[in-house]
C-alpha cells in the first residue's frame, strides 16, 4: 500500500474521504493483534501517534531476526506494557533472550521484571546520540557573537561531530581562515581554542571509534576515567552509561540494534506528514499496519 494521505487516496480512486474513514474504523477492529507467541528476539522504542492515545506515546514492537513489525500498543506506560505482556505465560516469556532498547528506565525495570532469561541491550545509535548531543550542545555553548571564532564554529560544525578518520586531508580554500586548509586542520584548530571543547571532543571520539571497532574494555575506561576537563554534559552522558554499563555491554556481545524499529518509525513520521496528521489513533494504527502488511485488505 503506497504512502498516501487519505484525500490523494479519495481522488485516486474517485470515492468520497468519508468512505474511506468508514472502511479504515472497519480494518481497525483487526488491528488488535493475538500472536500465539513472542518473537525471540524483540525491539522496543515509542513514537507520538494521536491525541486520543492512551498514553500520549504508542509503544511498538518489532522482531529482530525476521525484521519486521510484531505489535503497536496505545501506552508506554509500565501498568499498560505489565498488563500486555502477561497474556503471554511465563513460559512463553522465558523463551524471550534478546531485547533490545534505548535508556528509558521504564522499559529496563519492565524487562527485568517480566522476562527472566532476556539479555537486555542498549541500542547503539542511543548511545552514540548521547555523546552526539553532548559535544553539539558543548559546541553550542560557545557559539557567541562576540566569540572570535564564532563563524567558523558556526560554519564547521559538522566537521565537529564527524567521525575524524572520514575528516579529509585535502587543502581547499577556506574563507574564514583565507588560505588553503583541510578538514583535519580546521578541527584541531577550533577544538583547540577553548580546554574543554576538546576534552569533550577526544571523549567522543573515543567512544565512537570503541563502538565501531566492538572495544567494550575501551569505552567502560573512557566511561570510568574520564578527562576531568570534559563538559557537564557530557558527565552526564557518562553517567548514564555508568548506569547501565552491563546492559551497553550487551550491546558489544550481541548482534541486535533499533535499526529495524527506527525504519519503521521513520516510515510512521512520514506517514503522518504526508496525512498533515492524525485525529484517530485506530484509524492511524490501521493505515500502518495496512501499508507494513500486518494486516491485509
Amino acid at each position: 500500500m503506497m504512502k498516501q494521505s487519505e484525500k490523494d487516496i479519495s481522488e485516486r480512486l474517485d470515492i468520497s474521504v468519508s468512505k474511506i474513514d468508514r472502511k479504515l474504523t472497519e480494518i481497525s477492529s483487526h488491528t488488535v493483534l493475538r500472536h500465539a507467541s513472542l518473537p525471540k528476539s524483540m525491539n522496543w522504542d515509542e513514537f507520538k501517534a494521536t491525541k486520543d492515545t492512551k498514553g500520549k506515546m504508542a509503544f511498538i514492537i518489532t522482531d529482530n531476526d525476521t525484521g519486521n513489525l510484531f505489535d503497536i500498543q496505545d501506552s508506554r506506560k509500565s501498568i499498560d506494557l505489565d498488563k500486555y505482556f502477561r497474556r503471554y505465560s511465563k513460559t512463553e516469556r522465558d523463551k524471550v533472550k534478546h531485547i533490545s532498547t534505548d535508556f528509558y528506565s521504564g522499559y529496563i525495570f519492565l524487562a527485568k521484571r517480566l522476562f527472566k532469561n532476556e539479555n537486555i541491550s542498549i541500542d547503539r545509535f542511543h548511545i552514540v546520540i548521547q555523546a552526539y548531543n553532548a559535544l553539539n550542545t558543548t559546541k553550542v555553548k560557545l557559539c557567541y557573537k562576540s566569540n572570535t571564532n564564532y563563524n567558523k564554529l558556526k560554519d564547521y560544525w559538522k566537521l565537529i561531530v564527524k567521525n575524524e578518520d572520514d575528516l579529509s586531508e585535502e587543502k581547499r580554500y577556506s574563507k574564514h581562515f583565507h588560505k588553503e586548509i583541510s578538514q583535519k586542520e580546521i578541527v584541531q584548530f577550533i577544538i583547540n581554542t577553548d580546554k574543554f571543547l576538546k576534552a569533550t571532543y577526544e571523549c567522543y571520539q573515543g567512544l565512537i571509534h570503541s563502538l565501531k571497532s566492538k572495544d567494550f574494555y575501551k569505552f567502560k575506561s573512557i566511561v570510568l576515567h574520564p578527562n576531568k576537563d570534559v563538559s557537564n554534559k557530557m558527565k552526564q552522558a557518562l553517567n548514564l552509561y555508568k548506569e547501565n554499563l552491563k546492559y551497553i555491554e550487551n550491546s558489544f556481545k550481541y548482534d541486535i540494534n533499533n535499526g529495524i524499529i527506527e525504519g519503521t518509525n521513520n516510515l510512521i513520521k512520514c506517514l503522518k506528514r504526508i496525512a498533515f496528521g492524525y485525529r484517530r489513533y485506530d484509524h492511524f494504527i490501521a493505515r500502518i499496519f495496512l501499508i507494513k502488511g500486518i494486516i491485509k485488505e
